[in-house]
């Protein structure tokens, strides 16, 4: 919104273009524009960008370039990797999403303070379930928030992908929204 207020709108669009880009070549928006970050991504925010930037512009171009992504990086989002099936009080199912990050290893930028972290657990799984949780976390933009812990004050008890986040599903109702 920055670049959209100081009317920076072409920087704005190539900004939404490399996104688009990302989704195209990866099915998603990595976490960053590193080849070590494939494994993870961002919040699904691209749609939103678009209709901003749309809204600011009427660029329609630029909404046809960016529709198909959209749609990969929705389909992305509500695929079985982030899908959870809940059924509520009255036995009907619902679909909703989580952070689910595809790495169970110390994420590349920060592997140091994962493993010194990691070795606080006895066991490779543990520590694998750690790492994946860690990653999650990352792909979420709350890196490190006490919302995904179990214990507030300590980070070996990362949860993040049995936490089902409303500001997610939010994003992705939005994107759904968005599109109509």
């Amino acid at each position: 919104r920055g670049l959209l207020v100081s009317k920076m709108y072409d920087t704005a669009k190539d900004i939404v273009l490399n996104l688009v880009y990302l989704v195209e070549e990866y099915g998603f928006v990595l976490n960053g524009a590193r080849s070590y970050y494939t494994n993870r991504s961002q919040p699904p925010l691209l749609s939103s960008m678009v209709l901003e930037l749309y809204t600011a512009t009427g660029d329609l171009g630029l909404v046809r370039r960016a529709f198909p992504s959209l749609l990969k990086e929705h389909s992305f989002w509500v695929s079985e990797l982030h899908n959870v099936e809940i059924m509520d009080n009255h036995g009907r199912l619902h679909n909703l999403s989580r952070y689910q990050a595809m790495w169970n290893k110390p994420r590349p930028e920060s592997a140091t303070i994962d493993e010194e972290l990691a070795s606080k657990l006895n066991s490779t799984a543990a520590k694998e379930k750690l790492y994946h949780q860690i990653a999650s976390a990352a792909e979420s933009g709350w890196d490190f928030s006490s919302r995904w812990m179990s214990n507030s004050t300590d980070m070996t008890t990362l949860v993040t992908t049995f936490v089902i986040p409303v500001d997610l599903n939010t994003f992705i109702c939005k994107v759904r929204w968005n599109g109509t």
